[in-house]
């Protein structure tokens, strides 16, 4: 295989054209000869950075610590259903396993006992909600009053510049 210096020295020995490439002899020359004619620095530079928008920025701190108090409480309150529910379910299981037996008139069947935790669970989560909307209901009084009292000082400010415009 003639190498690549042979052949450019060959070939630049037959022409007198210095538009003339030479032609690489192993693929090695090849990369050799584009890495040097690689295209001009600005083409290879990155994209300039695009500074993107935080979009938990244009959230307030207040509402998120109270989003994570609500979460923190609903989550509370599933775990405690779940706990009841299975004391329940055990309680029941119990009873079933041991009335039979015993002659009690006190047996619940299975699908009251299903039931009877379904109703304590759906009342629990009730519950549950009608405490959120409490709260939520006590933050909305909260900020109504507070715009009240911003509305009345507004009002006294716009009573005060009236009674100057008429004296002036």
């Amino acid at each position: 295989v003639e190498s690549y210096q042979e052949r450019s020295s060959t070939s630049s020995s037959s022409s007198s054209s210095s538009a003339e490439l030479p032609m690489p002899g192993t693929i090695a020359d090849l990369l050799l000869e584009l890495s040097n004619s690689a295209p001009a620095a600005h083409a290879l530079r990155p994209p300039p950075f695009v500074e993107r928008q935080d979009p938990f920025d244009s959230l307030p701190h207040h509402e998120v610590n109270d989003m994570f108090a609500t979460q923190a409480k609903m989550l509370r309150s599933v775990l405690a259903s779940n706990t009841k529910l299975r004391e329940e379910w055990l309680r029941s299981k119990e009873k079933l396993m041991l009335s039979p037996a015993t002659g009690e008139e006190n047996a619940i069947t299975l699908g009251e006992a299903h039931v009877l935790v379904e109703l304590q669970v759906a009342n629990q989560n009730l519950k549950a909600q009608l405490e959120q909307s409490r709260m939520q209901l006590a933050e909305r009084d909260c900020k109504y009053a507070e715009l009240q009292t911003g509305f009345a000082e507004l009002q006294r400010k716009c009573e005060l510049l009236q009674a100057q415009l008429d004296h002036g």
